[in-house]
């Protein structure tokens, strides 16, 4: 057992979990303390967890340390218990312990807020719409039946893939399966590096802009930057955080993480217990002071329950609609289930928030899209001399004309490219398509413009316009939607029930009516008629 580094010398003896360490010159550069000893807790015991406990136990005892501070471990808090001594834990543990204070606020207290604010009606309209949850590692283990049995949520995602590649495809997946569902709510509960990947492939499916939603779990509000970056137009982002305000938020250094905001909330409450002189600095006075106490700090209020899980402090919500951040509200998390409630600010912003309609600027609104084609004539043809032209200046025909009318009204750009296998798309025995629907579904593309005819399989991977003719060949526009396909056949699609039984019953009257006619006709003999008489024959 390491005897550590006097960083300060004063009356409180921290001892700090190597996890940890790294934070404590961050700490120590940006205040001055000169009430508290800093020394590193590594052990050096490799045999069993009994042999660790007694090894922390005596390093305790022989540094005469009145605090343990760092990330929840088991050896360690059954060595405080027996010493009676705090342990002030950076990560979330389950477990209740008479000695352990969790300063880190519980992520389900989080998504009970996500849920209050999502699911009620603070927004006009907004409590019709269906949810889902993007979340990482075991955080789906912190959700309630209150939002996992909800009529309203739909699905769970899980993105717990370690290589980069094969998440972006999972998370590529689960958004087109969200646009087939029409989900238009989606809670994020992952780590900034996720959320971010996320975000740039909702952008490649212009699922950025509304009616798309999104909410996200960031307590040190890491996110800002991210969804600063991204394009600005007709944005809903909510982050729930403990920062007070975003003024303040912006004024924090980058380097300052939730890990750092915990370690300098906790240290900052250890010197302010130091520095009230009715307390003695010993184990017993520390104890006192975190139960009864309540101080503030970076994460809002500094206060612990019964079962020393923070309580009485604030998570706030942000909100980000492209152009600028405003404070939607707070949820209080009370020391009562009464008491755990939403409140939202009394501004003219959240006004407009809360009334706003369901008109939404078109998601492709100032961009520029890949648009993939065919040469076929009348639809799309090579002008003359297109030789000497370059990009869309090349063709001509009616889906060149009705693609640049579109991008007019709707204020976007597009570049026209033919199609590299000159196939409008079929489903490959390996489960890929090929063709324009593969240039689609592949994201080499954001819409096709064409006489592209409609089957089952197709309409089970991307979606259609309506056509401007009724023929066998129409013009058609689509969207990169879907990646599931099942069915090859093609042909009729029946839109419901009554087509069918009309269709059917159309063709019984035909085949009686045919029937009816042909034995009339075998009834009808020739006659041979003379001068006298009439022969029948």
């Amino acid at each position: 057992m390491s005897n550590g580094v006097l960083t300060h010398a004063g009356d409180i003896k921290v001892a700090v979990l190597p996890d940890w360490w790294q934070y404590i010159p961050r700490f120590v550069s940006r205040q001055k303390v000169s009430s508290l000893i800093f020394t590193n807790l590594t052990s050096e015991s490799n045999e069993t967890q009994y042999d660790k406990i007694i090894e922390v136990i005596n390093y305790l005892n022989e540094s005469h340390s009145d605090v343990v501070f760092g990330p929840c471990k088991r050896d360690i808090s059954i060595a405080v218990e027996g010493l009676r001594m705090p342990y002030i834990c950076t990560t979330f543990d389950p477990e209740v312990e008479v000695f352990k204070f969790q300063i880190l606020p519980a992520l389900s207290d989080f998504i009970e807020a996500m849920r209050q604010f999502v699911y009620c009606q603070y927004r006009r309209g907004g409590d019709g719409e269906y949810k889902t949850i993007i979340y990482e590692g075991n955080k789906g283990f912190h959700f309630d039946d209150n939002i996992l049995n909800h009529q309203k949520t739909t699905r769970l995602y899980a993105v717990n893939e370690e290589n980069m590649e094969a998440k972006k495809h999972t998370i590529t997946h689960y958004l087109m399966l969200m646009r087939k569902e029409l989900i238009r709510d989606i809670i994020v509960i992952c780590d900034p590096k996720t959320v971010e990947m996320l975000l740039k492939t909702a952008w490649e499916l212009a699922m950025l802009s509304l009616p798309f939603r999104w909410y996200f779990y960031d307590p040190a509000f890491h996110l800002r930057h991210i969804l600063e970056s991204l394009p600005r137009f007709a944005n809903s982002f909510t982050v729930f955080t403990l920062i007070p305000s975003y003024e303040q938020a912006t004024l924090y250094p980058s380097d300052l993480d939730l890990n750092a905001m915990l370690t300098m909330d906790t240290l900052s409450t250890i010197s302010k217990i130091c520095g009230v002189s009715s307390i003695n600095n010993d184990r017993e006075s520390l104890l006192s002071a975190l139960q009864n106490k309540t101080f503030r700090g970076y994460t809002g209020n500094i206060s612990f329950d019964a079962s020393h899980q923070r309580v009485n402090y604030s998570i706030n919500m942000f909100h980000f609609n492209g152009s600028q951040y405003f404070k939607l509200g707070s949820w209080w998390a009370g020391d009562s289930p009464d008491s755990r409630t939403i409140q939202l600010e009394n501004t003219s912003e959240v006004q407009h928030w809360s009334d706003q309609n369901q008109t939404y600027t078109f998601p492709l609104k100032g961009r520029t899209i890949k648009v993939v084609t065919i040469i076929e004539e009348p639809f799309m043809m090579y002008k003359k001399g297109h030789g000497n032209l370059t990009g869309n200046d090349r063709f001509e025909g009616y889906c060149v004309d009705l693609i640049q009318e579109l991008s007019t009204i709707l204020d976007f750009k597009y570049e026209l490219y033919l199609v590299h296998d000159n196939r409008f798309g079929a489903r490959r025995p390996d489960g890929h398509w090929d063709g324009m629907v593969g240039e689609v579904l592949a994201g080499n593309a954001t819409m096709v413009v064409a006489s592209l005819s409609v089957n089952a399989r197709r309409e089970e991977a991307i979606d259609f316009t309506k056509p401007f003719m009724t023929r066998w060949w129409g013009e058609r526009k689509c969207s990169r939607d879907k990646e599931e396909d099942e069915n090859n056949a093609s042909g009729l699609k029946l839109e419901n029930a009554s087509g069918l039984f009309f269709v059917l019953g159309a063709g019984i009257v035909l085949s009686v009516f045919v029937l009816l006619v042909q034995g009339f006709i075998r009834n009808i003999r020739p006659k041979i008629i003379t001068g006298q008489s009439e022969t029948v024959t």
